[in-house]
């Protein structure tokens, strides 16, 4: 669903709110998904229900040679290909808390970074849907319903979040339709 089929104030105050992160992202408005709260499954790492889903899931992929202890540990390389500094600093951490704790910034990315990242965020998940049995399994369990990282800090690009009184979660979603794409690439037939 996109925002332009809400109504009432639901539309009003999502139109705003995604036209301000649109302007922060350089996406559009039409870029925004709107999720039923009530048919949909949320992840984030403080879930511990859906945690699996989470980039900080802890877990051994292996990628080009190199071994990484989470999705979010592998994107990051990724993402600094360019900056061997901080490439180095990525693999000194033990854990996905203490990447993000880097706060590694878009000038410490690759050039391309912006362009790329959903392209970086389809290889890490695709490494972690082969190497990584409990992810997949789960992943194949949500058969088809809606995957959003329920982002109560306001990421908008790779989440979705709500207000108390909305009946939906409202973002790009980038991770969580990520997500889906891989799952249904996963079940389609050989």
């Amino acid at each position: 669903m996109k925002i332009k089929e809400l109504t009432g104030t639901e539309h009003e105050y999502w139109q705003k709110v995604a036209g301000d992160y649109s302007v922060k992202y350089g996406m559009t408005v039409n870029d925004f998904r709107v999720y039923d709260k009530s048919n949909c499954i949320t992840f984030n790492s403080s879930n511990r229900n859906t945690y699996i889903l989470s980039n900080f899931y802890p877990c051994t992929l292996t990628y080009n040679g190199v071994n990484f202890n989470s999705g979010e540990q592998m994107y990051y390389y990724l993402c600094t290909t360019t900056k061997p500094d901080i490439q180095r600093l990525v693999m000194q951490q033990p854990n996905a808390i203490s990447v993000k704790k880097l706060h590694i910034s878009a000038e410490d990315r690759n050039a391309d970074w912006a362009q790329t990242r959903n392209k970086i965020m389809t290889t890490v998940l695709n490494v972690k849907y082969q190497q990584c049995p409990e992810y997949r399994n789960f992943l194949i369990s949500t058969g088809d319903k809606d995957i959003l990282e329920y982002a109560y800090w306001w990421d908008l690009y790779w989440g979705a979040s709500t207000t108390k009184n909305s009946n939906y979660y409202v973002g790009i979603n980038a991770l969580g339709r990520l997500h889906m794409l891989i799952r249904e690439q996963a079940n389609k037939p050989l």
